[in-house]
């Protein structure tokens, strides 16, 4: 009888789960890339595909047969803690419009928990 390695179906699972949202980053933008569309959406295009590729990328982690030594199960939890924050962020920015926390990456409020220190230089 010949047995799978399981670091191999977790390896696959893993690489197919980043695969649908590393993917979708470069073909979504490019294909539906229009000013307008960036407008309607506040200059947060982005951030709205992200998240649309995040859910994609959970029903097929939660559609997954094997269990692939717990990663299965730990890659849908990371998943759905960046759905919230990606969530976070967009509400974040509905009720901050142009003002605190706006600056291209690497400015301005940093991530939970950070200080908000993210991106600048050293005094």
């Amino acid at each position: 009888m010949r047995t799978t390695n399981p670091w191999k179906l977790s390896t696959l699972a893993l690489t197919l789960a980043l695969g649908v949202v590393a993917g979708g980053s470069y073909v979504a933008p490019a294909m539906g890339h229009d000013k307008d569309k960036e407008e309607e959406h506040h200059g947060h295009g982005h951030m709205k595909a992200a998240l649309e590729q995040l859910r994609s990328a959970k029903k097929s982690l939660e559609n997954a047969r094997h269990e692939f030594g717990g990663h299965r199960a730990k890659a849908l939890e990371l998943t759905k803690k960046a759905i919230d924050e990606v969530e976070d962020g967009l509400k974040f920015a509905e009720q901050h419009p142009k003002g605190d926390g706006q600056g291209p990456k690497g400015g301005g409020q940093g991530p939970k928990g950070t200080g908000g220190t993210q991106g600048q230089a050293p005094k």
